[in-house]
């Protein structure tokens, strides 16, 4: 069965002066229709450099040397810019580290809604959106969340934002690059459950970055390890988690 997406033997630099860094350097990893996968691994490993390479959100000065990303067979490199954008518009979602660095501070958490859905519905239809899409979320009060701008709301909130934009459009993949990095403990189990069970209720697969294996273990059916730019394992969660085969899974587990 083809896997949902598909990177293999990827390579990215990213350009430093004279010479230039390889950020990914031959990293292979497949997920499934449905399939929950954690990457993890310490800073710098290029965990989030992997996530923006599928997202197309890779800064211009990168550079692609070798491998290929496949989405259902199709290689997302030799996707035109329009279809690029269609691709990310209608099969992914994106949640990112800082919530609120990701909602635009200019514009009334509402307008972003309804910009990410392209709808522009009279009030009453607008209303049932909030409803639907924040009130999912588990925010009280969707119609004062659709009033306010992202500096009004705690990170908890600004994050469920978030997981809602992120989920508008029922992707095929979420990506969520350190989702609650910024969020106290307590927060964070209830935001990474609540990524879970809409993955479930949609269909949708999960790719979760996090430096976190206990997490790890508990949300996802998958882990990948990497290192210096490649995946060095990949195994079902409770087996990596319990019983780990390479020494760096095993330092990390002892960190």
């Amino acid at each position: 069965m083809t896997p949902l997406i598909a990177i293999t033997d990827l390579a990215i630099d990213y350009p430093n002066g004279i010479e230039s860094v390889r950020a990914l350097d031959g990293t292979s990893l497949a997920i499934g229709e449905g399939e929950a996968v954690a990457l993890v691994g310490e800073s710098g490993s290029g965990k989030s450099t992997l996530a923006l390479a599928l997202a197309g959100g890779l800064p211009a000065s990168a550079r692609r040397v070798g491998g290929d990303a496949t989405w259902r067979g199709r290689s997302l490199f030799s996707m035109s810019a329009d279809d690029r954008r269609a691709f990310r518009r209608a099969e992914l979602g994106f949640v990112a580290q800082d919530p609120h660095g990701a909602l635009d501070p200019t514009m009334r958490v509402g307008r972003q809604l309804l910009h990410v859905l392209e709808r522009a519905p009279d009030r009453k239809n607008a209303e049932m959106l909030f409803e639907q899409h924040f009130a999912r979320v588990g925010l009280r009060d969707p119609q004062r969340i659709a009033r306010s701008y992202p500096h009004e709301l705690s990170g908890g909130m600004a994050q469920r934002v978030g997981i809602a934009l992120a989920l508008a459009n029922r992707p095929a993949l979420l990506i969520a690059d350190e989702p609650t990095a910024a969020l106290d403990a307590t927060l964070r189990q209830q935001i990474l459950t609540l990524i879970r069970q809409l993955c479930r209720e949609t269909g949708a697969s999960l790719l979760l970055i996090t430096h976190d294996l206990e997490a790890a273990e508990t949300y996802v059916d998958r882990i990948a390890v990497m290192l210096r730019g490649r995946v060095v394992e990949d195994g079902a969660a409770a087996r990596v988690f319990h019983r780990p085969t390479h020494d760096y899974t095993r330092s990390l587990l002892a960190s």
